[in-house]
């Protein structure tokens, strides 16, 4: 009930008071009311008299009491929201680092490759008495000059046994150091040419015998490829191993596409753009096959590939609808 003292009049009629039974407003206005004014009954005015945890408000305080609850309603709700938004933000950092992490290594891999597929030189010395790898660099250094030559050296390591390895971009650039070395340094040191070793893939869990389109067909179907038309398979070796047989082959280098190496997201597929780079895109076609699945869009898909294909397209986090039964009605998106 309200502290103030009775006033005269009541706040709602303007009368004054008979000396009948008045209720105080707990609320702003801390007006006194008739019983009748406020609606109340004598057994509901008894109850709030004998209850002090009980409080009475007009209609004018009393939704001014509840648009304050709901304000502060609403303001915890945004408070929720933000701390949330922050949470799924701080996941998509995350998930960008991975991404950029993934690049990184579908990058590495593609420099390796290109590495492999360098022309290298091998500089040995013809008297075993110049044996240390500093003499042999120091007299590259100070008999070569790339610059008039107009080639790029890529690197310059030592190897073993007191040797030196020279790599070149270009064949025609290894072979025009290679010329240069020996007219200026033949009389001191051996010249000779790196093998380029072809890169080797190894394919798990195949059967016993398999020619080189079973492979490709093996290696697309177990990493969602489209197409393996550029990759070439030779010295094909299987052997059997506990449970399953594996194969190994060599590829060439140069035909080597570098989205074997990208991963791609559900949805989307590796693309090598005009430099030479991987990248991801939506799936431009599926296969055709029925399986069909519902979205959590509330549209059904002939496929898993189509639904993540379409969440791709139209940027929409759309997911398989799990227990739901789906029937094929040709509503088909």
């Amino acid at each position: 009930m309200a502290d103030e003292e009775e006033p005269e009049k009541c706040g709602k009629c303007s009368k004054e008071f008979d000396g009948g039974l008045s209720v105080g407003c707990e609320g702003e206005c801390s007006e006194w009311f008739h019983l009748k004014c406020a609606e109340l009954t004598v057994k509901e005015y008894k109850v709030i008299k004998g209850c002090k945890r009980l409080k009475w408000f007009c209609d004018i305080c009393y939704e001014s009491e509840v648009i304050k609850k709901t304000n502060d309603e609403v303001i915890k709700e945004i408070k929720q929201l933000k701390d949330q938004i922050s949470r799924l933000e701080e996941k998509v950092s995350a998930i960008k680092v991975d991404d950029n992490d993934n690049v990184k290594y579908s990058n590495a891999g593609a420099e390796e490759i290109k590495q492999r597929s360098e022309a290298a030189i091998i500089i040995s010395a013809k008297n075993e008495d110049i044996n240390k790898h500093t003499s042999i660099q120091n007299d590259l250094k100070g008999a070569i000059k790339p610059q008039e030559l107009r080639i790029g050296v890529n690197n310059m390591k030592t190897t073993g046994a007191g040797k030196v390895k020279l790599s070149c971009e270009k064949k025609t650039d290894i072979l025009k150091l290679k010329s240069e070395i020996k007219s200026k340094l033949g009389s001191k040191y051996d010249i000779s040419e790196v093998k380029t070793r072809k890169l080797k893939i190894k394919i798990v869990g195949i059967n016993e015998n398999m020619d080189k389109d079973e492979l490709k067909n093996t290696i697309i179907k177990q990493n969602e490829l489209q197409s393996l038309d550029r990759l070439d398979l030779d010295n094909i070796a299987t052997y059997k191993g506990k449970y399953v047989y594996t194969a190994i082959a060599e590829t060439n280098s140069r035909t080597f596409d570098p989205c074997l190496v990208h991963y791609c997201m559900k949805g989307r597929e590796c693309v090598v753009t005009k430099e030479g780079q991987p990248t991801c895109q939506c799936v431009h076609q599926c296969a055709m096959h029925q399986r069909v699945v519902c979205g959590s869009d509330g549209h059904i898909y002939p496929n898993h590939c189509e639904l993540h294909r379409a969440a791709c397209l139209t940027r929409s986090p759309i997911s398989i609808e799990r227990g739901v039964h789906c029937v094929k009605h040709g509503n088909f998106v």
